[in-house]
């Protein structure tokens, strides 16, 4: 199709060929461009229909930090979203572009920049609805970060009107009261009993058969150790050889004990992630 509109744009007398650099034809074209998610060539097209329309800069300007974005360049979309949130500004699309700023932000992991971003926006935000909106994402970043009790401080003091929002409140709140209540293991008990039962560290954090693998080669050489030494004395060159497997396996099952209950905390947080709602609004 665009093959074809190419075609017909260069014939000599075309109509298509004479309006193609029309400032609406351009528009349009940013617009398909923009639909069918060719971000990068839609921002180029809105940046040439902002030569010959000025007087929409701010939508435009808007426009463009969008594709930027949707393509996953961070660093350009937040410059273009500056450009036109400055907190002086009276444009109507100020609470938008800053509000793009703080979701660009988390959306590239950026937590603590979306949080600081988002704290400067609501010093200046007297709308309870758009306070609601910045609060939601607030609190995604702090559950991001697993800051639960940071989320459910800020999802308490909420006092946004719109159901969807006080609905996606309700179900982070729940999420951030479970992340502080998840059965965590804790490495230095996890260490612990295995420095005292070789294997039972890695059982404590559910891993069962390293733990009983864990306990009979520890076992198994410590016993082959002693026996060496029960015949063969100081000299014992068996003594020696399996006491040295031993102590490296009995040393390597304690820390790996403190590594598993790391690993099961990891993955409890993990999942819990996994099922939060999507941010309500982008």
């Amino acid at each position: 199709m665009l093959l074809i509109f190419l075609i017909f744009a260069l014939l000599p007398g075309s109509v298509i060929g004479r309006d193609y650099y029309s400032p609406e034809n351009i528009l349009k074209f940013a617009d398909h461009l923009y639909q069918e998610k060719d971000y990068l060539r839609a921002a180029g097209e809105y940046q040439r229909y902002l030569l010959h329309s000025p007087q929409d800069a701010d939508s435009l300007l808007y426009k463009i930090g969008l594709c930027y974005r949707l393509s996953g360049d961070t660093e350009k979309a937040i410059s273009y979203f500056r450009k036109i949130a400055p907190r002086d500004s009276v444009s109507p699309f100020r609470f938008t572009a800053a509000y793009q700023i703080a979701y660009t932000y988390f959306l590239d992991g950026q937590h603590e920049n979306s949080l600081q971003h988002l704290n400067q926006i609501l010093d200046d935000t007297k709308n309870a609805e758009e306070q609601g909106k910045l609060q939601i994402l607030a609190a995604f970043n702090y559950l991001y970060q697993k800051r639960w009790s940071h989320a459910e401080h800020v999802l308490d003091s909420m006092a946004a009107r719109d159901e969807n929002l006080n609905l996606t409140a309700s179900s982070l709140s729940a999420r951030a009261r479970e992340g502080m209540n998840l059965p965590r293991k804790s490495p230095i008990m996890a260490g612990l009993f295995s420095a005292v039962i070789p294997g039972t560290g890695k059982i404590y954090c559910g891993e069962y058969g390293d733990g009983i693998y864990s306990l009979i080669i520890t076992g198994i050489t410590g016993w082959l150790a002693w026996d060496g030494f029960r015949e063969n004395g100081i000299r014992s060159v068996r003594g020696w050889v399996f006491g040295s497997v031993c102590g490296v396996f009995y040393a390597g099952n304690v820390y790996g004990s403190a590594i598993a209950a790391r690993i099961y905390n990891h993955r409890l947080e993990a999942d819990l992630l996994e099922r939060l709602p999507l941010v309500p609004y982008e």
